[in-house]
């Protein structure tokens, strides 16, 4: 299969909804990608640069990065690439977390959301609480302005930003970025892709480290789930590949086995970690009784650490990636996305 030509994509004009959004997608559809309002965009007017992919029943929509009018510009997130919604046989998987949305907002998105380096960036310890500087993966350089620990949700000034090179087909788009700063260096690329069967997509991350210092960090998605857009309520049901256990945190839940229900409707944050599951199938399955279709997620590498997470809006599954990547080494992680009806 022959990507199309790398490009940068760059939007100088703020488009609004209406025609002139409908025109920039004719213009860009020989390179599959196009600018089409972001879910929640309505708030601000803007389209975002969006690439749609498609196989058989499965279409994805993934919002690419753009520095002016990406749909995520916050500092918390990998930019490259969020699947904000999946259709799938006439349903609907994912949803936005917070509305109204702000782009700038550390959690204002939808869908697969990741990101590298909850509880450390790289470099942050060593630089400067002043003026030094440290790397955020997928983001950018930012500047320490503080004593305190890193915190994830604290917005810190953007120092740099490096460009994405940006590559589609009909059925897959490759986003990639390559940043040093002093001894830290790495070029990441995330590959989204739609199967042939049009049951499922995946995610393929690779990071180089092009740096002299090793990369030790992790890793995960946030999985901003809903089903046909219905709030977050007793109808889901959390089904693990062998019996769990809450170790730690507080939500309306019930665990029988391998089995987590919600007991009442959010209303409120769940956050909970938990154990049991294994090493060798890394995985949920996240079921709508409702509607009776289920998407099941799977990782081809071993859990760190396992939370669950959620809102009245979506319910996160998050499974962690332990990153360790030496000077001049790589290391490739793909998640896999399966629709399907219920039994």
């Amino acid at each position: 299969m022959t990507l199309v030509p790398s490009l940068e994509i760059r939007m100088s004009a703020r488009f609004r909804l209406g025609l002139a959004w409908l025109t920039a997608a004719t213009t860009c559809a020989a390179l599959s990608v196009a600018f089409f309002p972001a879910l929640g965009a309505a708030e601000t007017g803007v389209a975002v640069p969006t690439t749609l992919l498609k196989s058989g029943d499965l279409e994805i929509r993934v919002h690419t990065p753009d520095a002016q009018n990406g749909y995520y510009r916050g500092q918390r997130f990998d930019h490259s690439g969020f699947v904000a919604q999946a259709t799938w046989r006439g349903h609907t998987f994912f949803g936005e977390l917070r509305e109204p949305r702000n782009p700038e907002a550390h959690d204002h998105v939808a869908g697969v959301a990741e990101e590298f380096g909850i509880d450390e960036a790289l470099g942050y310890a060593e630089a400067d609480p002043a003026t030094g500087t440290f790397i955020k993966i997928g983001v950018g350089v930012l500047q320490r302005n503080g004593t305190e620990p890193y915190k994830f949700h604290k917005r810190y000034p953007l120092i740099e930003q490096p460009a994405w090179q940006i590559q589609a087909t009909a059925t897959e788009v490759t986003c990639s970025q390559t940043l040093t700063l002093g001894d830290w260096g790495y070029q990441l690329s995330k590959t989204i892709a739609v199967a042939d069967d049009g049951n499922s997509f995946t995610v393929t991350r690779t990071l180089t480290n092009s740096g002299t210092k090793p990369i030790t960090t992790n890793h995960y998605s946030h999985n901003n789930l809903c089903i046909d857009q219905d709030p977050i309520n007793p109808a889901y049901r959390l089904i693990y590949p062998a019996p769990v256990t809450k170790v730690e945190g507080n939500g309306p839940i019930a665990i029988t086995d391998n089995v987590l229900t919600l007991t009442e409707p959010l209303t409120k944050s769940l956050w909970v970690r938990l154990e049991g599951v294994p090493d060798n199938r890394n995985e949920v399955r996240v079921e709508h009784q409702t509607t009776g279709v289920a998407v099941t997620i799977s990782h081809d590498y071993p859990a760190a650490k396992v939370i669950l997470y959620g809102e009245s809006r979506a319910i996160c599954p998050e499974h962690f990636a332990a990153i360790n990547v030496a000077p001049g080494g790589s290391m490739t992680w793909t998640t896999t996305y399966s629709f399907s009806h219920l039994d």
